[in-house]
């Protein structure tokens, strides 16, 4: 097989044709604005608003009244949010977690 043969020609969003190769390439992430919120353990309510229409599931931690993660479901199966984990609002509408270290790393705040 022909090394750097296209596979396929798509139209992006821009209108510009973008082809992809066998061998693969470098790629930047396409600048989207997301929503996200902060499991910190103590804001059920507000996660709960945040994500609306998700079946939305606790488990206490030992006798206190905070909450240890959040089981969102995806498309990939269901997934944590641990304490301190972002939940990300995709730009389908679909929802997941994200590990704070890899969400600075990706993300900056966006004045509005």
């Amino acid at each position: 097989m022909e090394e750097n043969k296209n596979l396929t020609d798509q139209e992006s969003n821009s209108g510009t044709v973008v082809s992809y190769t066998e061998t693969g390439g470098q790629f930047r992430k396409k600048p989207v604005i997301i929503e996200a919120i902060k499991w910190s353990g103590c804001n059920p309510v507000p996660v709960a608003n945040f994500m609306k229409d998700m079946d939305f599931q606790k488990q206490h931690y030992e006798m206190r009244s905070e909450w240890d993660y959040v089981l969102i479901k995806t498309l990939e199966g269901d997934m944590k949010a641990d304490k301190n984990d972002w939940i990300i609002k995709g730009i389908n509408g679909e929802f997941y977690p994200c590990k704070p270290d890899i969400f600075l790393k990706t993300y900056e705040p966006v004045s509005v």
